[in-house]
């Protein structure tokens, strides 16, 4: 659809992009509370995270992406990662400024699973 406005093709693309994401919501509830309000995506494991905006994608790809993601609310999805804030060893305690030997350690391990997987994907691309 070609706009001669690009004030209205934003529009127009941030209210499609709405549509898919409420599509997707509808008759979901969170994982945690069971509530149906404030719904969010929450990723498992961050390494295998492509990214976070998904909605504009085709449907094959954003649905491989959503079966590595929960539904949580958005007060469950910010009480997870403010408990994963108070634990060492993980991503977000590291990104908040730790470096003790666990944090570290578990960075390291992020990135080297990270690596190997943008290797097969890149491997995959060119095969």
């Amino acid at each position: 659809m070609a706009f001669k406005n690009t004030q209205e093709q934003r529009e127009y693309q941030r209210l499609w992009m709405k549509r898919r994401r409420n599509e997707f919501f509808a008759g979901k509830k969170c994982l945690h509370c069971g509530s149906t309000l404030d719904l969010e995506i929450h990723h498992r494991d961050p390494v295998e995270k492509e990214s976070h905006r998904i909605w504009s994608w085709s449907q094959g790809r954003r649905d491989a992406e959503l079966k590595k993601c929960d539904v949580l609310c958005s007060i469950c999805h910010a009480e997870f990662h403010a408990g994963e804030m108070q634990r060492h060893g993980t991503r977000c305690r590291y990104q908040a400024g730790c470096r003790c030997d666990a944090c570290v350690r578990q960075m390291q391990k992020i990135w080297g699973r990270w690596k190997a997987n943008k290797m097969a994907r890149d491997v995959a691309k060119v095969a």
